[in-house]
């Protein structure tokens, strides 16, 4: 199985393309296309091009006249390609950053709780009222959050 398990199919490009050709071509053409996707690259030899297209060595001739000027020299289409190229560039960040993430940070979590948990000038700790504590926690959690913001952001972790 291929590590790029779909491609893009742009229906209105697709329709524009192929509205000349029969279901049986359409059908090669979408083989051939999916082959494409999943090995980079078509075949040249007739032989393989029909299997590819799961077309009979009889219509196959008939098939390929229908087809060659949808496909460069060689079976090439450099817009599926191009595609493929965007498509695997993605996977791979994609898979670095899975990679990196999801490490703890054990260490920086408590050095943050640590410098959080001192006493900060000006704040009560006495319990006033509900509403009093309330905004204090939220404004401790902001506090929290923000820096470990900017840790991350000092360390130069990337965020997808």
């Amino acid at each position: 199985m291929t590590h790029l398990p779909w491609m893009p199919v742009y229906i209105g490009d697709e329709l524009a393309e192929t509205a000349h050709l029969t279901a049986e071509e359409y059908g090669a053409y979408a083989c051939l296309k999916m082959h494409l996707w999943q090995h980079g690259r078509l075949p040249c030899e007739d032989e393989r091009l029909a299997r590819i297209a799961r077309c009979g060595a009889d219509r196959w001739q008939s098939v390929r006249d229908a087809l060659w000027n949808l496909f460069e020299d060689d079976w090439r289409h450099p817009r599926l390609e191009s595609l493929r190229v965007e498509a695997e560039e993605t996977h791979r960040k994609r898979s670095e950053a899975g990679k990196k993430g999801g490490r703890p940070v054990v260490k920086k979590s408590r050095a943050i709780s640590r410098a959080l948990a001192r006493k900060k000038p000006g704040l009560s700790n006495h319990n006033h009222n509900h509403n009093h504590n309330h905004i204090h926690i939220q404004i401790h959690q902001h506090r929290h959050n923000h820096l470990i913001w900017l840790l991350r952001r000092k360390k130069g972790y990337e965020y997808a």
